[in-house]
């Protein structure tokens, strides 16, 4: 399985190869060597090593395990992207970023234990009413 999801990643990189290598007009240029560094870059750890084991671990984690690392991305994009370009942060992106960690900390938060109802004697979570 891992092999397949690696030539799918050589086959995006290749594609995005034949996009920009692909003529547009009057400001085509020949890409210099940090532009082909990004595309190299892309091609090899990101679609074809980052991808394929992602989506390997998505499959052998539990769903909200892998749900929560994608939820994790705009949260990591936003404070390193600012980090390394040397840009402040506003407050915009701190209360996006809050909402984002409250949306994973709603979803992990444990539940309430269950008791058991005496009637019935089958398990009522606190505060439900029969």
């Amino acid at each position: 399985m891992g092999n397949e999801l690696c030539f799918v990643g050589i086959d995006v990189a290749k594609a995005q190869l034949d996009i920009a290598l692909r003529p547009s007009g009057e400001r085509w240029a020949v890409p210099n060597a940090v532009t082909w560094a990004a595309v190299g870059y892309n091609a090899v750890l990101i679609f074809g090593l980052a991808q394929p084991v992602w989506l390997i671990l998505a499959r052998a984690l539990p769903p909200i395990a892998s749900s929560m690392s994608v939820m994790m991305i705009p949260v990591l994009g936003t404070v390193v992207g600012a980090w390394w370009l040397k840009e402040p942060l506003h407050w915009q992106d701190g209360a996006a970023i809050v909402l984002v960690l409250l949306a994973i900390a709603s979803v992990m938060w444990p539940t309430r234990p269950e008791k058991a109802d005496p009637e019935q004697g089958a398990p009522i979570r606190e505060g439900e009413l029969r």
